[in-house]
């Protein structure tokens, strides 16, 4: 008999060969269950990050063309005295990458004397220049302000001579929370502000230089007010024939807030084909409707997402599809809308996607009264719950901390959905709280887990895998000794397990084919199939 260390012969391991690969092959069909938490990323899942014991908050994320992970958002100190921008890049294992800025972290300081919980969106350019926007103090006021840095994390000088283009737009309070650029390098910057009693929403085209461009709409501005009350951005697009939807929520009389969306011909006034003379609203509920983001479908169409309000102080997320001429689209969700109930207590919907497969994501978070955590929704294509993600089509998670926001998601060129908010690390002095970025990362397929007749906790993934597999054991007290077996019976590694809950195996160096994973420890042995790709 070969290999008399393994408790079963080469015969033994030809027929569970047999068995398994049925079996294996079945687990591979049916067993695609996402929204599974990637312990490869990070630390068991999530990066997380503070500048300090103040008010630390990401809410931009793109993944750039390579896998690196960029994150924008603020960094704020105790007393709310100073609040500045920082972007981070993370290589795609979830560890900094210290090729960027300073050990992987950009901060530029813009002046801001507030606690800053705004979007904070990141664009990224042809030629790898990121570009983000936040308001800048101009004297008494905030301003517009477009900065851009080089593929290092420096400032860009070339852009307005200090990488920061600025514009007073409102002459009062300007507070930009979207950034699109155009096919000809430049740059939309979108927002709220107010020169009176209520803020309205104004967009403004900057050239590639940072100069503003005065041929687009008024004086290089579109501002635009529904005359009810309060405007709020949310998101600017540039669509694939070059025209501009802007998105958000404004109030449309006394009593509720109404989802809007508004299209523009490039040069910055109304495309009057969209909806009625360019504008489309939607009212979802009778009180109050918010948008958190948008996204532009292939075949044209728009999905947003928000909150709505029952009444009662209770928030439920909701998905919103319409037609690419500003009409609902009613063969989605119910009429076109789907809410989703998480429970009685206010919970938001803040970021909305789509994976190539047409299937919807959104993430914000899930208000639990003693704690607030991180939520992933998955829908079909018609807008109903996805049964297969999570648990009933949502994931509810957090780092362990009382709270986690999500606020921005990505999605990686392998289908793994990128998750970024913030969590509270912390009360500090005076009683108040310290927040702190965290990044996730989930996995689009579940552990395929394999347990013996005991049915023992073990979980084997992913499976089929390419590079490293990842095996999960119970009792971090136990030491359990691992091999792998080829299909005939033969040893091809051993090691230990000790002490450790995840074990990260290399197979990159064994050739394509089925093989065994066993494992044991002084009472009970366990056997599992894998196939390497």
């Amino acid at each position: 008999m070969k290999n008399t260390t393994l408790q079963l012969t080469s015969f033994y391991y030809r027929i569970f060969f047999v068995a398994s690969f049925l079996l294996l092959q079945s687990f591979i069909s049916y067993s695609q269950t996402s929204g599974v938490l990637d312990i490869t990323f990070g630390d068991t899942g999530t990066f997380t990050t503070a500048f300090g014991p103040q008010y630390d908050v990401p809410q931009g994320l793109i993944i750039q063309p390579d896998g690196k992970i960029v994150v924008s958002g603020t960094a704020g100190t105790i007393d709310g005295t100073v609040t500045n921008l920082v972007l981070i890049r993370l290589n795609p294992d979830g560890t900094y990458d210290t090729s960027f800025g300073e050990d992987g972290i950009a901060s530029v300081d813009l002046g801001i004397s507030q606690f800053v919980e705004q979007s904070i969106p990141l664009a990224i350019q042809d030629d790898g220049k990121l570009v983000t926007v936040l308001h800048k103090k101009n004297g008494d006021y905030y301003d517009y302000a477009a900065i851009r840095f080089n593929t290092d994390g420096t400032l860009d000088t070339s852009f307005d001579g200090d990488g920061i283009a600025e514009q007073d737009v409102f002459y009062q309070n300007d507070f930009p929370t979207a950034v699109a650029i155009q096919s000809n390098g430049k740059i939309l910057v979108y927002g709220t502000g107010t020169s009176g009693s209520f803020y309205k929403i104004g967009l403004v085209r900057f050239n590639s230089d940072g100069s503003l461009d005065e041929s687009f709409s008024i004086d290089g501005q579109f501002i635009y007010d529904f005359g009810y009350g309060d405007n709020s951005s949310s998101d600017v697009h540039v669509l694939p024939d070059g025209k501009i939807m802007l998105a958000g929520y404004a109030a449309m009389d006394g009593t509720s807030r109404d989802v809007f969306a508004i299209k523009l011909n490039e040069d910055g006034s109304f495309d009057t084909s969209f909806g009625e003379d360019g504008i489309a609203v939607f009212a979802i509920s009778v009180y109050f409707d918010f948008c958190g983001s948008s996204f532009i479908k292939e075949d044209g169409k728009i999905l947003f997402c928000g909150s709505i309000t029952p009444g009662s102080g209770d928030y439920d997320p909701f998905a919103l599809q319409i037609n690419a001429d500003g009409t609902m689209d009613t063969s989605f969700g119910t009429d076109g809308i789907t809410v989703i109930d998480l429970g009685d207590r206010p919970d938001y919907g803040r970021f909305i996607t789509e994976q190539s497969d047409g299937k919807i994501l959104i993430t914000g978070y899930n208000d639990q009264f003693d704690t607030i955590k991180c939520v992933v929704i998955r829908l079909n294509e018609d807008g109903s719950l996805d049964n297969t993600f999570g648990t009933e089509g949502k994931t509810i998670f957090s780092t362990g901390n009382p709270d986690y926001r999500g606020e921005a998601m990505a999605i990686q060129n392998d289908g793994k959905i990128v998750v970024t908010g913030w969590n509270r690390a912390g009360t500090i002095g005076g009683g108040g709280l310290s927040f702190e970025w965290s990044v996730s990362r989930f996995t689009t397929s579940t552990p395929v887990a394999i347990q013996s007749i005991n049915e023992l906790s073990i979980t084997l993934y992913p499976n089929p895998v390419s590079d490293n597999l990842i095996i999960q054991v119970p009792d971090v007290n136990t030491i359990y000794t691992l091999q792998i077996v080829n299909s005939n019976g033969e040893l091809i590694s051993e090691q230990i397990i000790n002490h450790t809950s995840y074990k990260t195996i290399s197979v990159q160096h064994l050739p394509s084919g089925f093989y065994f994973l066993q494992l044991k420890n002084e009472n009970e042995n366990y056997v599992m199939p894998f196939q390497k790709l």
